[in-house]
Protein backbone atom coordinates (compact mmCIF):
# COMPACT_ATOMS: atom_id res chain seq x y z
CA UNK A 1 0.00 0.00 0.00
CA UNK A 2 1.46 3.77 -1.05
CA UNK A 3 2.40 5.69 1.95
CA UNK A 4 0.03 8.77 2.02
CA UNK A 5 1.70 12.34 2.27
CA UNK A 6 0.53 15.55 3.72
CA UNK A 7 2.04 19.35 3.13
CA UNK A 8 2.30 21.73 6.06
CA UNK A 9 3.51 25.09 5.65
CA UNK A 10 6.94 25.76 8.26
CA UNK A 11 4.12 27.98 10.34
CA UNK A 12 1.68 24.73 11.05
CA UNK A 13 4.49 22.98 11.39
CA UNK A 14 6.09 25.19 14.08
CA UNK A 15 2.88 25.46 16.07
CA UNK A 16 2.47 21.73 16.04
CA UNK A 17 5.90 21.24 17.28
CA UNK A 18 5.85 23.72 20.31
CA UNK A 19 2.51 22.58 21.79
CA UNK A 20 4.43 19.29 21.85
CA UNK A 21 7.22 20.44 23.38
CA UNK A 22 7.28 20.04 27.74
CA UNK A 23 7.34 23.45 29.57
CA UNK A 24 10.40 24.88 29.38
CA UNK A 25 10.14 26.58 32.80
CA UNK A 26 9.95 22.80 34.28
CA UNK A 27 13.94 22.43 32.97
CA UNK A 28 16.11 21.94 36.17
CA UNK A 29 19.13 23.10 34.23
CA UNK A 30 18.19 25.96 33.74
CA UNK A 31 18.27 25.77 29.87
CA UNK A 32 14.98 26.73 28.07
CA UNK A 33 14.24 26.04 24.66
CA UNK A 34 12.80 28.97 23.11
CA UNK A 35 12.40 28.17 19.62
CA UNK A 36 12.54 24.73 18.07
CA UNK A 37 14.04 25.72 14.61
CA UNK A 38 17.09 27.31 16.49
CA UNK A 39 16.86 30.66 16.40
CA UNK A 40 17.47 30.92 20.35
CA UNK A 41 18.17 27.71 22.07
CA UNK A 42 18.81 28.69 25.47
CA UNK A 43 18.49 31.27 28.38
CA UNK A 44 21.05 34.18 29.14
CA UNK A 45 22.97 32.37 31.87
CA UNK A 46 23.16 28.73 30.59
CA UNK A 47 25.50 26.35 32.34
CA UNK A 48 27.71 25.92 29.23
CA UNK A 49 28.54 29.13 29.23
CA UNK A 50 28.98 29.64 32.75
CA UNK A 51 31.11 26.46 32.68
CA UNK A 52 33.47 27.88 30.17
CA UNK A 53 33.85 31.18 31.58
CA UNK A 54 34.65 29.37 34.79
CA UNK A 55 37.49 26.99 33.10
CA UNK A 56 38.91 30.33 31.66
CA UNK A 57 38.93 32.21 34.84
CA UNK A 58 40.20 29.40 36.46
CA UNK A 59 37.61 28.31 38.99
CA UNK A 60 37.85 24.86 37.86
CA UNK A 61 35.38 23.09 40.43
CA UNK A 62 32.83 25.51 39.31
CA UNK A 63 33.48 24.74 35.86
CA UNK A 64 32.58 21.04 36.88
CA UNK A 65 29.65 22.15 37.88
CA UNK A 66 28.59 24.25 35.34
CA UNK A 67 29.60 21.52 32.59
CA UNK A 68 27.64 18.76 34.09
CA UNK A 69 24.52 20.55 34.59
CA UNK A 70 24.88 20.92 30.37
CA UNK A 71 26.16 17.97 29.54
CA UNK A 72 22.89 16.38 29.14
CA UNK A 73 22.00 19.25 26.91
CA UNK A 74 24.56 19.10 24.65
CA UNK A 75 22.64 17.50 21.83
CA UNK A 76 20.40 20.93 21.57
CA UNK A 77 23.96 22.75 20.44
CA UNK A 78 23.72 20.88 17.11
CA UNK A 79 27.61 20.95 15.65
CA UNK A 80 29.78 17.26 15.48
CA UNK A 81 30.41 14.63 17.85
CA UNK A 82 34.08 16.38 18.29
CA UNK A 83 33.12 19.58 18.76
CA UNK A 84 30.56 18.55 21.21
CA UNK A 85 33.62 15.99 22.64
CA UNK A 86 35.24 19.40 23.78
CA UNK A 87 33.07 20.15 26.24
CA UNK A 88 33.88 16.67 27.91
CA UNK A 89 37.81 17.03 27.16
CA UNK A 90 37.08 20.39 29.10
CA UNK A 91 35.05 19.18 31.91
CA UNK A 92 37.63 16.55 32.41
CA UNK A 93 40.72 18.62 32.66
CA UNK A 94 38.79 21.04 35.47
CA UNK A 95 37.90 18.17 37.43
CA UNK A 96 41.96 17.06 37.72
CA UNK A 97 42.80 20.88 37.99
CA UNK A 98 40.21 21.51 40.42
CA UNK A 99 41.49 18.14 42.22
CA UNK A 100 38.31 16.49 42.19
CA UNK A 101 39.54 12.65 41.80
CA UNK A 102 36.30 10.10 41.92
CA UNK A 103 35.10 12.79 39.27
CA UNK A 104 38.02 12.96 37.18
CA UNK A 105 38.49 9.14 37.39
CA UNK A 106 35.19 8.12 36.25
CA UNK A 107 35.06 10.89 33.12
CA UNK A 108 38.42 9.85 32.49
CA UNK A 109 37.51 5.88 32.58
CA UNK A 110 34.70 7.05 30.15
CA UNK A 111 36.89 8.43 28.03
CA UNK A 112 39.09 4.99 27.85
CA UNK A 113 36.09 3.38 27.33
CA UNK A 114 34.93 5.08 24.14
CA UNK A 115 38.97 5.51 22.98
CA UNK A 116 40.93 3.12 24.52
CA UNK A 117 43.99 3.89 22.44
CA UNK A 118 43.87 7.38 22.49
CA UNK A 119 47.13 9.13 24.33
CA UNK A 120 45.40 12.26 25.47
CA UNK A 121 42.80 9.98 26.77
CA UNK A 122 45.52 8.00 28.59
CA UNK A 123 47.09 11.27 29.85
CA UNK A 124 43.53 12.19 31.78
CA UNK A 125 43.60 8.60 33.53
CA UNK A 126 46.84 8.94 34.51
CA UNK A 127 46.68 12.19 35.75
CA UNK A 128 43.25 12.20 37.62
CA UNK A 129 44.74 8.65 39.18
CA UNK A 130 47.63 10.66 40.69
CA UNK A 131 45.26 12.88 42.39
CA UNK A 132 44.99 12.52 46.32
CA UNK A 133 41.87 10.05 47.46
Amino acid sequence: MPQEYTTIDREQLEEKMLEELPDPGSRKSGWVLVNVLGEEAFANEEPLVAGLEAFAAGDHRSAVEHLWDARPHLMLLGGSYAQRDVIDWTMTEAAIRAGMRPVAVALANERIALRPESLPNKRFLAEAEKLAA
